[in-house]
């Protein structure tokens, strides 16, 4: 990257616990920022910026993500939850906008579309299956490392990766393959999932944070990923209503909060996530929001702000 990104970040934002106000002591802090790379990025053909992180060792207290913004408004015109938050975040998490990035700030309800029905379910979907992949990993442990002859597998793997792909081609066409080779690959397939999952419960093991590690093993359940999946699923509800996007958790900080330190079950988190769920196709039905952005409009804004930085 041959610029100076600072110079070139039109809009700068706290994200994460901070910019939804329910950190915590050991919260670290997060930034997003937007900038507008040199104009020979745009129109040559070597030269690309499409953001740039810096995630420093773990623990540290200041981690960023600074977006060019054609991918800003690419990511943001699909919905992405984390990057629709950005153009919405309290005033006071607002750490540096130019005149750019207000213009940018302005036209924040150009992305807000039904889109949201599926992009923010999809995250808590998401926080949901984690929360139960790791209560079984709790509850019932894998005890050893799957070997293959435990799936009555030999010890070489005679089918290779490519023959596998050509087999499940040949199923996906409707076409019948002889019983001996439906039974390796379905015993290759078992293999496969076993051992993925236990390279995923090591992993687990090995990086999850000794505190959060101590409420899940007290509740039964991720109680993080909880509280994330129920401060998703509402902001979906409140945009569909209307009501717009609340990234800042004034009403509901305190119940989230409580989530987050096991206040609900997980009986009760479960029968409360399907059940808005449910609910969150109905108000997809109802709402009045467009179903995708007009992506003309956002082409003739990112075009604006591009030639504006260039005086072009």
């Amino acid at each position: 990257m041959e610029f100076d990104l600072e110079d070139r970040t039109i809009y700068y934002v706290r994200h994460g616990s901070f910019a939804y106000g329910t950190n915590i002591e050991s919260s670290d802090e997060d930034f997003k920022g937007v900038a507008i790379a040199p104009l020979d990025y745009y129109l040559g053909c070597f030269k690309r910026f499409e953001q740039t992180e810096k995630y420093v060792s773990k623990g540290a207290d200041k981690d960023e993500v600074i977006y060019d913004i054609q991918k800003f408004i690419n990511m943001a015109s699909n919905a992405n939850p984390n990057i629709i938050e950005v153009l919405f975040v309290d005033e006071s998490d607002i750490v540096s906008i130019s005149y750019l990035g207000r213009m940018l700030r302005d036209h924040s309800d150009l992305f807000v579309t039904k889109k949201i029905r599926h992009s923010m379910a999809g995250y808590a979907h998401q926080q949901a299956h984690r929360i139960r992949t790791h209560r079984a990993w709790l509850l019932n442990p894998p005890q050893k490392k799957p070997a293959r002859e435990d799936f009555g597998l030999s010890l070489v793997n005679k089918v290779t990766p490519s023959e596998m792909g050509a087999y499940e081609h040949v199923l996906s066409a409707g076409e019948v393959l002889p019983e001996s080779i439906m039974s390796i690959l379905a015993k290759e397939k078992a293999y496969a999932r076993a051992k993925q999952n236990w390279d995923q419960y090591e992993n687990w093991k090995k990086d999850r944070n000794k505190d959060r590690a101590a409420l899940e093993a007290k509740h039964g359940y991720d109680t993080k990923h909880a509280y994330h999946l129920v401060r998703l699923m509402r902001m979906a509800g409140e945009i569909l209503r209307g009501e717009g996007v609340k990234v800042k958790r004034k009403a509901d900080k305190d119940e989230l909060l409580a989530i987050r330190k096991g206040a609900w079950s997980y009986d009760k988190l479960m029968e409360w996530f399907d059940a808005e769920d449910k609910l969150l196709t109905e108000l997809y039905e109802k709402s009045t929001l467009p179903f995708e952005p007009d992506h003309q409009e956002l082409d003739n804004l990112s075009m604006k702000l591009i030639r504006e930085w260039h005086s072009i």
